[in-house]
Order: structure tokens, then sequence, then C-alpha cells
């Protein structure tokens, strides 16, 4: 069972493979962690799962033919049926969209160029850190981005005045 209120995504593990594997419970992650979710879609006879990645995590690659026995025993992945898999791909659309407003929203702070928007850049990613809506590695690839464009913008005044 997954649920998602768009702040917080709650895995419930209480079938058979989690029991087994990874034990039951509820698990809730914040919005703001996810990185990535991978998707397998259920055959007529076969399970599908959702997976979540957190970000700054280290993804473990699955052997072929080991994707969904690897994924029933990972805490932030849950398994379905062909039956239940259109619940399961609203909930993919739903941290999706969340998952793309969070990007939009950290990277329009590093449009536009010039040293005052740079400067007005790097206070909006650093309040987003703060606030917890950039991870740290979100964070400092944003500010690299933002260094790298002023160090261009610099250099071609300095080539255009020489």
């Amino acid at each position: 069972m997954v649920g998602f209120d768009g702040f917080f995504l709650t895995l419930v593990h209480n079938n058979v493979f989690h029991r087994a594997t990874c034990g039951m419970g509820e698990k809730r992650i914040p919005v703001l962690q996810l990185g990535s979710v991978r998707w397998k879609s259920a055959g007529r006879f076969g399970p599908g799962f959702i997976q979540f990645a957190l970000t700054g995590a280290t993804e473990k690659r699955s052997l072929f033919g080991r994707q969904v026995w690897d994924a029933a025993g990972d805490e932030n992945a849950l398994l379905f049926s062909h039956r239940q898999q259109p619940a399961f791909r609203e909930i993919r659309k739903a941290v999706e969209k969340a998952l793309a407003a969070r990007h939009v929203a950290a990277t329009a702070a590093i449009r536009g160029s010039g040293l005052l928007e740079v400067i007005t850049g790097l206070e909006s990613l650093a309040q987003l850190l703060e606030s917890g809506k950039l991870s740290q590695d979100e964070f400092d690839v944003l500010k690299s981005r933002l260094l790298a464009r002023l160090y261009a913008d610099l250099a071609l005044d300095s080539n255009a005045g020489a």
C-alpha cells in the first residue's frame, strides 16, 4: 500500500515478499528527500514494482531477471499486481509532478546572467536549502552552475575589453 499527500510518501509493507525480505511496517519519506522513481509494469502473471530513490543515495543495480526480487527486498519499493497497477500509476504521476515542481522552483533561481542575478540566485538557493526545499547535493550542483555562468560572463567581458 502507498499514499502520497504532496508532502510525504507513505509506504506500507504488508505482503509476503516484504515480510520475508525487509519486514513489515510503515515508512514515511518527505518528498524533499526523493530523487527519482523507478517503475516496472506488472504483467498478467507477474508483479510490477514502484521504487523510490532518495536524493544522494547510492542505488544498487539489479541483475537481469532479478529486478522484481531485488525490489521486494527494498524498503523503498512496493510490488503490485496487474489489477493494482492503475492506482500505483496515479501515485507515480503525483510524485513525479511534485519532483518536477521542486526542480522548477530550484532552477528558477539560476535564470538570468550578470553579477547581480548570480548573487540574487545564490541567496535564493541558500534560502531553499535552509527551508529544506533543496538537498545539499542539489544546492551544490545549482550553485556550481551559477558560478560557472558568472565566470563565463566575466571571461567574455575581459575578452571583449582586450
